[in-house]
């Protein structure tokens, strides 16, 4: 039997389960009270907090939000000049012509996955951070820890700006379709899905597995927040 992640967040005061409404509010285009998650203790009552949001948007449509996003997600890779023929499948490692500023670009105002700091951008973090700092170190001391954490932290998001990795951390195309699904899913919703509590549930599950790293089917209903 498949043993489930829990979810390691601390409901009441941990940043990543912020940002984790944060990116569901963003997504339906709504804004839940804080008091709204005062009894949430596992993701299926998040789920059920959140559908009930989210039907009100369903607008008649039957269509698959999946579906449409990998389509538009296809079709604006295809604009920038990719001549590969995609599958949900594809690898985007295999893409190696891909410009993925491009394809958002492409995507209008759709939400998309941000490209997070690539490994060179990383090396040259740490190195200025050295740079900076072991003179600091030998002229104060233990002062210069403060100095050297907060000129990493501002170096480290300068190169996540500057040296971005090439790609998403989405392996396939589909999967990164799933992601943009998960993300506009009002958007979704006024071009013709349905938002059906499954169709609910996955963009939940995506958004919670990007922000923890895992693969979404290893979360169900009596995840709990911790």
């Amino acid at each position: 039997m498949q043993e489930y992640a829990r979810i390691i967040y601390d409901i009441d005061m941990d940043d990543d389960f912020i940002d984790v409404v944060i990116a569901i509010e963003e997504s339906l285009g709504v804004k839940f009270p804080d008091e709204a998650f005062a009894h949430i203790h596992t993701l299926g009552e998040l789920h059920d907090l959140i559908y009930q949001e989210a039907k009100k948007l369903n607008r008649g449509g039957n269509k698959c939000a999946t579906s449409m996003s990998f389509y538009r997600l296809k079709a604006a890779i295809h604009r920038t000049g990719s001549p590969r023929r995609l599958s949900p499948s594809t690898p985007l490692r295999t893409l190696t012509d891909l410009d993925y500023r491009a394809v958002t670009h492409r995507l209008g105002d759709w939400s998309a996955p941000e490209l997070s700091i690539s490994g060179f951008g990383c090396l040259m973090a740490v190195a200025l951070a050295l740079l900076i700092n072991v003179p600091v170190f030998f002229a104060f001391g233990g002062w210069a820890f403060l100095t050297g954490l907060l000129s990493a932290i501002f170096l480290l998001a300068i190169a996540a700006r500057f040296f971005p990795a090439r790609l998403p951390e989405q392996k396939t195309v589909g999967e990164l379709a799933s992601s943009l699904a998960a993300r506009n899913l009002h958007r979704l919703a006024t071009e013709g899905a349905a938002l059906t509590p499954q169709t609910v549930w996955k963009a939940i599950t995506q958004i919670v597995a990007d922000q923890m790293g895992i693969e979404p089917k290893r979360l169900s209903r009596k995840s709990r927040f911790i």
